[in-house]
C-alpha cells in the first residue's frame, strides 16, 4: 500500500519492480537483484533504507537500483558492491537514472562499482549525494544531460573521475568534498 514501510525479513535474490509511495527497510539484509523504481503520477517518493545492495558482476551493466520516468528516490545509509575483480566492474552500476526524476543519495558506501550515480539520458534530473564514501570505482557520479548536481560532505578515492558531467549545461555544486581524483566537464 502507498505511503506504507515494507522491512526486509530475509535476502531478496531476484529483481523488484517498485510502482508505488514506499519505504524499504531493509534491516540490514542483502538486495542482489536489480530493484526498479517506476515513476509515474500516483509515485512520490520511494524510500530505501538500511539495505545491502550487490551486484552481479557476470551481468554486463549490471545495476541495483534503475530510476525510470520521472521516479523520485531517497537511498539512506546504504552499502553497494559488486562481486568483480575486473578494473572496470563490469560496468556495475550502484543506481542508473532515466530522465525527469530526482534521486538523493544519503550516507552510502559504494565500492567495486563502476560507478554510484549513472544519469546517461537524463534531462530535467537532479541528483543530491550527502555524507557518502566510495572507494575502489572507476567514476564516482556520472552524467550525461544531467541538470543538477549537488555533492557535498564526500570522500572520493582510488578511481578514474571523481564526477564526470558530459554534454550538458548541468549545475554542480560542492561543499564539503575531499577529491584526490579529477573532475571531468
Amino acid at each position: 500500500t502507498a505511503g506504507q514501510t515494507i522491512k526486509l525479513l530475509a535476502n531478496i535474490t531476484e529483481g523488484v519492480t517498485v510502482n508505488k509511495a514506499i519505504t524499504i527497510d531493509g534491516a540490514g539484509f542483502t538486495v542482489s537483484g536489480t530493484v526498479t523504481v517506476e515513476g509515474h503520477a500516483d509515485v512520490e517518493t520511494v524510500q530505501f533504507v538500511n539495505i545491502k545492495f550487490v551486484t552481479d558482476a557476470a551481468e554486463m551493466n549490471a545495476m541495483c537500483i534503475n530510476v525510470l520516468n520521472g521516479a523520485e528516490v531517497i537511498i539512506t545509509d546504504c552499502d553497494f558492491t559488486s562481486t568483480s575483480s575486473d578494473r572496470y566492474y563490469n560496468g556495475c552500476k550502484a543506481v542508473k537514472i532515466s530522465y525527469d526524476c530526482t534521486v538523493e543519495i544519503n550516507s552510502c558506501t559504494v565500492s567495486k562499482m563502476y560507478t554510484m550515480a549513472d544519469a546517461h539520458q537524463a534531462m530535467n534530473t537532479s541528483i543530491t549525494v550527502d555524507n557518502c564514501t566510495l572507494t575502489d570505482m572507476v567514476y564516482g557520479i556520472g552524467t550525461y544531460r544531467c541538470e543538477n548536481i549537488v555533492v557535498k560532505n564526500f570522500n572520493f578515492t582510488g578511481m578514474l573521475y571523481a564526477i564526470c558531467i558530459q554534454n550538458t549545461n548541468a549545475t554542480l555544486t560542492l561543499e564539503n568534498i575531499n577529491i584526490n581524483q579529477p573532475i571531468y566537464m
